[in-house]
């Protein structure tokens, strides 16, 4: 009991960290870190993720609850706004939860330049593609299977809480080119 006790109370210190957040292993080796968040000093931060490769399973769930990320071990939990797995990203909203998440996106503008959420263009996600993949999606195939190109657009989140975020999905691969690492830029205004 007291090391199940122990291992509870391991997981909810780890669940916790907000500048990177780590899946603990059971076996106590070293933890994998899952996500990974930069304060950039100018209200935004950037966020790269560990979403796993074509052959991922499971998603990595998290939130931007006070500016912070957290992950998340289940969708079932209500506090996660975003889950990843390799190239899909899905809301909590619409067919894969119940806090009500809804997107939006503009083209064509700098993320500095973005002051405000659009009034219109909401979705939510209603097939297992996800709101991200709406009008031509977040990223683009390039040389398939293994290239892929993130589009530059703006994304707009707006959370349960009734505040807005604003997104630009920056990465698909990390330095090593390897896919499955979605990074973005997002401020909560």
């Amino acid at each position: 009991m007291k090391k199940l006790l122990f291992l509870l109370f391991g997981l909810l210190a780890v669940v916790g960290c907000s500048e990177d957040d780590s899946i603990t292993d059971p076996n106590g080796n070293e933890p994998e870190v899952k996500v990974e968040t930069v304060d950039n000093g100018d209200g935004s931060f950037t966020t790269v993720v560990d979403a796993g490769y074509m052959g991922a399973t499971e998603f990595v769930y998290f939130s931007f609850a006070d500016g912070e990320v957290e992950v998340i071990d289940s969708m079932i939990e209500a506090s996660w706004d975003l889950g990843f797995r390799f190239y899909t990203i899905q809301v909590n909203g619409g067919i894969h939860g119940t806090a009500g998440i809804e997107i939006a996106y503009v083209d064509g503008v700098n993320f500095a330049d973005v002051t405000e959420a659009p009034a219109e263009g909401w979705v939510t996600d209603v097939d297992d593609d996800g709101a991200f993949k709406v009008d031509g999606g977040w990223y683009s195939l390039v040389n398939p299977p293994y290239g892929y190109e993130v589009n530059g657009r703006i994304w707009f989140v707006h959370l349960p809480n009734g505040t807005y975020l604003k997104m630009e999905l920056i990465q698909m691969a990390d330095e090593a080119g390897t896919p499955g690492f979605p990074g973005f830029v997002w401020e909560i205004f």
